[in-house]
């Protein structure tokens, strides 16, 4: 078997050497080759397709009931390590407040004593 091409020795052919079948059959096995570890990679990221928080390293693997899409955005709220998680927490601790104040502030407005 003839040695692999290598970018210097495609540089210096010619077209005589291209109408020559064996550097033709050189380039298509090349290209089968490609296409065949192209196919090959596809499959492999396919089946290691983990999603995995990035915070606390919670993985979610192909699988995981409903979509793993799903499952770790659910996760991301409850993460204790999330920054959106934190967030949400400190938002719902601030509506609580809001509404607290609103509650005394309708106790201290004159026009609800009123009515009241």
């Amino acid at each position: 078997m003839p040695e692999p091409m290598t970018l210097r020795s495609f540089e210096t052919l010619t077209y005589r050497d291209f109408s020559n079948g064996a550097v033709l059959d050189e380039i298509a096995e090349a290209l089968a080759e490609r296409e065949r570890l192209l196919k090959e990679r596809k499959a492999i990221q396919s089946q290691s397709c983990v999603l995995t928080c990035v915070y606390c390293g919670q993985a979610y693997p192909p699988g995981t009931p409903a979509s793993n899409h799903d499952a770790l955005t659910e996760h991301i709220k409850q993460c204790p390590r999330h920054p959106l998680a934190a967030a949400l927490r400190e938002n719902r601790e601030l509506r609580r407040e809001c509404d607290l104040l609103a509650a005394k502030l309708e106790l201290l407005d004159p026009a609800t004593e009123s009515n009241g």
